[in-house]
């Protein structure tokens, strides 16, 4: 039984709720997943700040239209779920690329993010990219390890003529007994 306009009208507006939350979407081929799959999926996505919907394509996009994300035609072609991300997008991510390994029945197509459209490939290459926790921690040695070498070469006279006084002042016990 086809859908009435008012029933379209309700699917393209929870879609453009949700992708008002969103900080990204991942565009996933559907290969039949079973109800209890997709429950066991969502539970196991919901840690990650991610919602994942099966969408009907043609409301999807007329949704899309009226987001910051871009409208890729060639992504949304057959049996197509998306994955809203509202938290951190590259832990959601490797959280739902660990899923999809887990899980064969889903295949990645691509993500966007406002204004910008990423294949699968590229995907997955960004989620090899360091967090940001990580990056800092590099910045951090990276200014950190002249900065404790510059105290070492600055402390090294110090040492030395201490040293020397000590082993003076040893030296002057030694002569006075």
């Amino acid at each position: 039984m086809p859908l009435t306009r008012k029933e379209k009208q309700k699917f393209i507006d929870q879609y453009a709720e949700r992708l008002q939350k969103s900080r990204a979407i991942v565009v996933l081929r559907n290969k039949g997943l079973t109800v209890a799959e997709i429950t066991a999926l969502r539970k196991k996505l919901r840690d990650a700040d991610a919602t994942f919907q099966v969408t009907k394509n043609t409301l999807f996009k007329i949704a899309l239209k009226d987001s910051q994300f871009p409208v890729p035609d060639e992504m949304f072609a057959g049996m197509v779920s998306v994955c809203y991300f509202a938290g951190p997008i590259a832990t959601s991510t490797k959280h739902l690329l660990a899923v999809i390994k887990e899980q064969k029945k889903l295949e990645l197509i691509g993500a966007l993010l406002p204004d910008d459209i990423f294949g699968a490939d590229e995907v997955k290459r960004l989620v090899d990219l360091p967090t940001r926790e990580q990056l800092l921690a590099q910045l951090l040695g990276a200014v950190q390890g002249p900065a404790t070498n510059l105290v070492g070469v600055l402390q090294a006279p110090l040492r030395e003529i201490i040293t020397v006084l000590y082993a003076r002042s040893e030296q002057a016990e030694e002569n006075a007994a």
